[in-house]
């Protein structure tokens, strides 16, 4: 066959419709824009391809039963870099959230407070916030500066408590990488954390906000928190008030910061087959992998911690079982 013939038959097939299929690129390599008032719609389902998305200023609330997938929780990124209060984070879960492969940052200038993604107060939307939340977090990564995954319920004990699942997935903070704050009831919010990298890293991404100048991986102020294998990797700081891999306190800021009159419930806070390792990294105050400051004590089952052989170095209430 000449030369030129096959040339033609090369072309041909090309613009076929086969052709033209193959010569499309990965629709995942070139993300659309996303509608991100999807996001706010009860039951959408959004997809995300790699890159960061930076939504609109302010707080997005989702739907109830919304699902976010991503490429990866190190390629789709929803990025917020405007958003910055006590109390309020970027992302609002509402009930029966599943996200899966995905990353939430809040991106705000070091110092600067901020809660990711969590509820704080009734802010879900509908009829089931009368009757607590439900989030699935599959490989997903929340990434913030003072908080990462922070939790404020008022809502007291439900029939459903609102609730966080959470397996293989990335928690990072500057301050509190994980934080179930104040609430009204033992049962107000439930952490299940299941092969979960949890990492507070104070010089790179604090310090600010009203919690004191805390370095703290797992922090427990009301309901329960079990946390099930994976990590707990903590750095502090010359210029942190205590470096502690997993705390129960009532008021984690220190004097001058006033303690507000909040209605504490106890926490109940749970590590099974966690490795912690704590750097105190210049810190010159407390420097524990557990402290039981408030309610039961910390159960800590096996596991290691950063003491020789793999010691849990604890203080206060905190029950070691090996």
């Amino acid at each position: 066959m000449r030369p030129y013939l096959l040339s033609l038959l090369v072309f041909a097939a090309l613009w076929t419709p086969v052709g033209l299929v193959f010569l499309a690129a990965d629709p995942l390599s070139i993300p659309a824009p996303p509608d991100f008032a999807n996001l706010k719609r009860d039951g959408s389902v959004t997809v995300f391809g790699p890159g960061e998305f930076f939504p609109p200023p302010g707080v997005i609330r989702l739907g109830d039963g919304v699902v976010i997938r991503g490429a990866g929780m190190d390629k789709s990124r929803l990025v917020s870099t405007d958003y910055k209060v006590s109390a309020t984070g970027c992302f609002i879960e509402a009930n029966n959230c599943l996200v899966e492969d995905f990353c939430f940052e809040c991106r705000t200038g070091v110092g600067e407070q901020n809660q990711v993604f969590g509820w704080q107060h009734n802010y879900s939307n509908g009829p089931a916030s009368k009757v607590g939340t439900l989030a699935k977090l599959n490989r997903t990564w929340v990434l913030g500066r003072t908080f990462g995954l922070y939790c404020w319920s008022d809502r007291g004990s439900t029939p459903l408590p609102n609730r966080v699942v959470a397996t293989n997935c990335r928690f990072t903070a500057g301050q509190f990488a994980v934080l179930a704050g104040g609430g009204s009831g033992p049962d107000a919010q439930w952490f299940d954390l299941y092969n979960c990298e949890i990492e507070a890293d104070f010089d790179r991404l604090g310090a600010g906000g009203d919690q004191g100048l805390n370095c703290c991986c797992v922090a427990a102020q009301g309901g329960r928190v079990r946390v099930f294998g994976g990590s707990m990797r903590v750095k502090a700081g010359p210029k942190a008030e205590r470096a502690v891999g997993a705390w129960t306190t009532k008021f984690p800021a220190t004097p001058p910061a006033p303690a507000p009159d909040w209605p504490y419930p106890f926490p109940n806070l749970e590590l099974v087959d966690v490795d912690c390792k704590v750097d105190a990294n210049g810190c010159t105050g407390p420097v524990f992998d557990v402290i039981g400051d408030v309610g039961p004590e910390i159960l800590v089952v096996r596991g290691s911690g950063s003491g020789p052989n793999g010691e849990w170095l604890t203080r206060g209430k905190v029950r070691v079982v090996k």
